[in-house]
């Protein structure tokens, strides 16, 4: 582990999963808890949501064929909600068409990652994505303590 990961945080990160597909699941699952990644595992976009309305991830991983509602619509739900505005989203998929990928990113998505997809190429793109919204995070907050600061001062 990066000691940029050491000051963001990156181990104990929360991912939530949307798949419904039981193996892959699975799978997801192992190779993040592996690295140290706390994970969520959620067979539709509903109870995915649901979930966030009690707890907020790092990252939103989101299989975009599912029953019920499909990726890109949990995706749209999610980024309705300003405490989510700024999380991630990576869509899962078999179906990488340009198309397919011009709606996702379109939402709100942040990556595509093809299934069937390599184990270490998932792994480095949400750690990525976990790092980038670390890195912002920080900076939000230390845009409020200055404000904070210059507020202050003004009134002062």
């Amino acid at each position: 582990m990066s000691q940029v990961d050491e000051i963001l945080g990156i181990r104990g990160s929360l991912v939530y999963i949307a798949e419904d597909d039981f193996p892959s699941r699975k799978m997801l699952n192992a190779i993040l808890t592996k690295n140290g990644i706390n994970v969520e595992l959620f067979n539709t976009g509903e109870e995915l949501l649901r979930r966030t309305g009690q707890q907020l991830p790092d990252l939103f991983l989101l299989d975009v064929m599912m029953p019920e509602i499909d990726g890109f619509e949990t995706c749209n739900r999610i980024k309705q909600n300003p405490d989510c505005v700024n999380i991630p989203v990576i869509f899962l998929s078999a179906n990488t068409t340009c198309e397919t990928k011009e709606e996702g990113f379109g939402i709100g998505g942040v990556d595509f990652i093809e299934k069937p997809f390599k184990h270490r190429d998932l792994l480095m793109r949400i750690m990525t994505h976990i790092r980038l919204k670390k890195a912002l995070d920080k900076v939000l907050e230390y845009n409020h303590w200055l404000e904070k600061q210059i507020n202050d001062v003004v009134s002062r």
